[in-house]
């Protein structure tokens, strides 16, 4: 009779069996666990490099817009952008009498039609340029950076000094209504009084009227080091400017700029003191502001350009005038000579200016 099998014998010879059912229950779990897995998880992996968001002081869409249309055949109204997702799972159960693996691996597309933004076709702009090698980093601090390049090259630099220039700053004012009645008050006011305000706050509107919907404001980068007599002027247009005013009064802190240089003036060399005509003058702008800027009333102008300091040698009035210049002397007189090249610069279209 034969004798019944010990328990190592059992052992050996349903072990294997065991493992495996064991093993095939592991990678079912593994498997239903990945199935169910949303395709968003952390394994998403396009491979996309996005550039790190910028906050806009200004953005030319439509020079952006044109910019592209001759690089890459223009925008899409819509886009259809696909992305690859790919993952791999593998399991393993081993035993003193046996060792089952195994691996999956899938993929998933996802596909959405998106829009393209004003700032997404900045971005696709420059890395076409920079693809092309067609972007070039310069320094203001050194004005042979700028004249090195043939006009109509695309450069790009950081600067502390790009600010909204004093005589376009009454119109920032005007423009916002709630600043405007802050600053025209009328209640408490008697009928007389009431009658003033509301005449000063009808000129502060008809000066802006004068000024324009959008009109040409033009910034002037001048280093520490030129001594005002290299400056770099960066003409753009009042509505592609933020709202944020944080951005626009007394600076902003550091800005990058990028643009397309169009006009550059060297060093026209020692004049030993005599006077010569600027290198460059932005005529549009000042027949723009100039006569606007005469008729601008006081009140306004001691709100918004308190800080005036008139340049040296920039005022041309009277005796007493020159000895305690008014505030419309000293806005008029900013006015020339941030709309001017002294001696040395550039001239720069200006396609966005952001941190």
């Amino acid at each position: 009779m034969p004798s019944k099998p010990g328990p190592a014998s059992r052992l050996r010879r349903w072990g294997p069996i065991a493992g495996a059912l064991v093993a095939v229950f592991v990678l079912g779990v593994l498997a239903d666990h990945y199935r169910l897995r949303s395709p968003f998880g952390p394994d998403v992996g396009a491979g996309t490099v996005r550039p790190q968001p910028a906050e806009f002081l200004y953005l030319d869409t439509d020079r952006v817009a044109a910019y592209l249309g001759q690089l890459d055949g223009g925008i899409a109204k819509s886009e259809r952008l696909t992305e690859k997702l790919s993952s791999e799972n593998s399991a393993k159960v081993s035993g003193n009498f046996f060792e089952v693996g195994a691996s999956a691996q899938r993929e998933n597309f996802i596909e959405r039609q998106v829009t393209p933004t004003a700032a997404a076709g900045f971005f696709r702009l420059v890395s076409f340029l920079q693809e092309q090698g067609d972007l070039h980093d310069v320094s203001v601090e050194n004005l042979d950076e700028f004249t090195a390049l043939p006009p109509g090259s695309f450069v790009r630099f950081h600067s502390h000094d790009v600010r909204m220039p004093i005589y376009a700053n009454p119109y920032f004012v005007v423009r916002q209504a709630s600043t405007l009645k802050a600053l025209f008050p009328t209640a408490g006011a008697d009928s007389y009084e009431r009658e003033q305000i509301e005449a000063e706050r009808k000129s502060a509107r008809s000066y802006a009227h004068q000024v324009g919907p959008n009109p040409r404001i033009v910034l002037a980068v001048t280093p520490a080091s030129s001594h005002e007599t290299i400056s770099y002027l960066l003409p753009l247009r009042y509505r592609q400017l933020t709202d944020e005013r944080s951005l626009i009064k007394a600076g902003g802190g550091g800005f990058t700029v990028i643009g397309k240089l169009v006009r550059e003036f060297g060093d026209r060399g020692d004049r030993r003191g005599r006077h010569h005509p600027p290198a460059y003058v932005d005529s549009p702008t000042r027949e723009t502001w100039t006569n606007p800027l005469e008729h601008t009333p006081k009140r306004l102008l001691e709100y918004s350009s308190s800080k005036c300091r008139p340049p040296r040698g920039e005022i041309e009035a009277s005796e007493r005038e020159r000895e305690r210049p008014t505030l419309r002397t000293c806005v008029m007189s900013r006015l020339k000579s941030q709309t001017k090249i002294p001696d040395a610069g550039a001239v720069i279209l200006p396609v966005a200016i952001f941190k």
